[in-house]
């Protein structure tokens, strides 16, 4: 696939994932309030939906090869599909020791816990801890997608770094998330 047809795909599949978003909360608009999973599931498809933003941004700095403001978009990104798979997982997370005392201090509530608490390092741990990252090195479908733009000694560079991992999904959105954090200046301010 070149890189105008796989812009399209993207495209098409963004549009498509829209809709069916909207229509799923048009479908939640209907249903009575005042359940938590409601407000749950909708805060969920809120993230999707900001998740969806933030790829397509992300993807448009890759295309302009502006590759620190991708990588800080596509973290936002992440952090949004992450809080998102939480807001739909509710009880999974209020059963993990690490968070019970962070979530019974916003009394259960996952929204506020969610605005005063969780952070893209949480959150993959909390990911992490319930084994949201399918376990395992590389996955050959990238290995094989990749293998049309770099060599052999790149691929073989790349499968070095999550030599040791248990699962390169994590490894990834952890160093992601480490060269975001350099946009915080006192993370790179060595001092006297």
């Amino acid at each position: 696939m070149d890189d105008q047809a796989q812009t399209d795909f993207t495209a098409e599949f963004s549009t498509a994932a829209r809709s069916a978003l909207a229509a799923y909360r048009n479908l939640l608009d209907m249903l009575p309030s005042g359940h938590p999973n409601l407000a749950n599931m909708k805060d969920g498809l809120a993230c999707c939906e900001l998740a969806f933003t933030f790829y397509e941004e992300a993807n448009r700095a890759v295309q302009a090869e502006v590759w620190f403001a991708a990588a800080a978009v596509a973290a936002a990104a992440l952090e949004a599909m992450l809080l998102a798979k939480m807001f739909t997982n509710t009880d999974e997370v209020a059963q993990l020791a690490s968070f019970k005392k962070l979530l019974d201090k916003h009394q259960g509530d996952f929204g506020r816990f969610a605005r005063k608490e969780m952070d893209l390092g949480k959150l993959l741990d909390m990911a992490k801890e319930l084994a949201w990252f399918r376990p395992g090195g590389v996955p050959s479908l990238l290995t094989k997608m990749l293998a049309q733009y770099v060599d052999q000694d790149t691929l073989t560079a790349l499968a070095v770094i999550f030599k040791d991992s248990p699962t390169a999904g994590y490894t990834s959105a952890d160093l992601l998330r480490q060269y975001r954090n350099l946009l915080h200046p006192a993370y790179c301010y060595s001092g006297p």
